[in-house]
């Protein structure tokens, strides 16, 4: 069992699903523009990006054929 908070242990589920996926994006994945709350002028990435089930948590990501790769986790909906 892992260990940690109800929000962690989502969140671990999440990135569990997305390494297991067959097919990324999936369904109910959307793509947009990755936040930089540092840097507003800055060149923005785009990504796919994940709810976290049953937390205001989003996971965003680039898949290829050999990793998923985890760009960001925000507490605000794309």
């Amino acid at each position: 069992m892992w260990e940690g908070t109800d929000a962690s242990r989502a969140v671990a589920r999440t990135l569990t699903a997305l390494e297991q996926a067959d097919l990324l994006p999936g369904p109910g994945d959307i793509y947009k523009f990755v936040p930089d709350p540092d840097d507003v002028a800055a060149v923005h990435k785009l990504a796919h990006v994940r709810r976290v089930t049953g937390h205001n948590l989003w996971l965003w990501y680039w898949p290829s054929d050999d990793e998923v790769r985890v760009v960001a986790l925000t507490d605000e909906p794309p």
